[in-house]
């Protein structure tokens, strides 16, 4: 146990984040927050089988972010476990979202910042 705890204690911090992987990283997480609540809200107004499709994702991304979050290593290879049950549950959201402004500003809001991040 104790070199185990030295060895996780000595691991030094990859880098800093630049501030448009900060809101990258900040409008992911509203965006998530948002399409999570509305998908646990309307969970139970499907048919059987597209609750146990929506149960088997929840647990998929729930264990993928425990995943991300034990990891020591914080890189785009930890994350790639997020990016299936995400986009299922951002494409839910998207498309069955009653109201269509707050999620074209959200869409319009994620493009712009992914741009941000590739050209600057």
């Amino acid at each position: 146990y104790a070199n185990l705890v030295a060895a996780v204690g000595k691991h030094p911090a990859t880098h800093v984040l630049a501030w448009q992987q900060i809101a990258l990283t900040a409008t992911l997480g509203v965006i998530a927050l948002i399409s999570l609540g509305v998908f646990l809200t309307r969970f139970s107004d499907n048919v059987v089988k597209n609750q146990k499709l929506s149960a088997l994702m929840l647990w998929f991304a729930a264990f993928s972010a425990a995943t991300v979050i034990i990891s020591p290593e914080r890189d785009a290879r930890s994350l790639a476990l997020l990016v299936l049950p995400l986009s299922f549950i951002f494409s839910r959201y998207f498309l069955r979202a009653k109201s269509k402004f707050i999620p074209q500003v959200l869409f319009i809001l994620l493009l712009a910042v992914i741009v941000i991040n590739i050209f600057f």
